[in-house]
């Protein structure tokens, strides 16, 4: 009599082995899930902004007064990168939030929230606003943003690859901040239609962060 042995069964990524019990196994072993991607939040907005570009861009749509949002994720901890492409000009800002910052009122108007205003340039924070970097971002530029919440919180904020001041990598002459909790980042817009599109992941910015510091997704 002819003894056969075990035979295997494959069904996509199904495989049944007949013979010695029965596995089912899954190629590829499960690894680390992919981090999520960030985007303005819908759910977290002013209506006056609209949101496209899956949610990357927002745009002011020019009422009058300060209007803002916050993204999809927050965070606690690390030392993070991103960055805001200045698509369409208008009086605008960007920074950082926690979630009592108020959507209707310019970022950076209480220790809640501190943005940098590329239409001025100027730097917002508890209520100080003064001039701060070389001159306004032309349109299309990219504002990227390293910030440190581990520790003494810092922000530090660069045009088209050159820092306004200071040095991330050696924690030394960033904008001190003591914005509690978790936090988001955030735009907003002043009367304005300016258009603002984030990134968050690696492989979308334009510019390599500083030594110690990830992307906003891998943090």
């Amino acid at each position: 009599m002819t003894n056969f042995g075990p035979v295997s069964i494959s069904i996509g990524e199904i495989t049944v082995r007949l013979g010695l019990g029965i596995g089912i196994t899954q190629p590829g072993g499960g690894g680390t899930p992919a981090p999520t991607a960030t985007t303005w939040n819908p759910a977290d907005k002013h209506a006056s902004i609209a949101l496209s570009n899956a949610d990357k861009t927002m745009t002011g749509n020019g009422t009058g007064g300060n209007y803002n949002v916050r993204s999809t994720t927050s965070k606690s901890a690390g030392d993070l990168y991103f960055e805001i492409v200045y698509t369409t000009a208008g009086t605008s800002n960007l920074g950082l939030a926690n979630a009592t910052a108020s959507l209707t009122a310019y970022l950076g108007n209480d220790a809640n929230a501190a943005a940098f205003w590329p239409s001025e340039p100027a730097f917002s924070y508890n209520g100080g606003f003064g001039g701060y970097g070389p001159g306004i971002v032309p349109t299309g530029g990219v504002v990227g943003v390293h910030v440190r919440l581990t520790g003494s919180r810092q922000v530090w904020f660069s045009i088209n690859g050159v820092l306004i001041a200071g040095d991330p990598s050696a924690g030394t002459g960033g904008k001190g901040i003591t914005l509690l909790g978790a936090v988001f980042i955030a735009a907003g817009h002043q009367s304005s239609t300016a258009a603002l599109t984030i990134r968050t992941a690696a492989a979308d910015f334009t510019y390599t962060p500083d030594t110690g510091f990830v992307a906003w997704d891998d943090g």
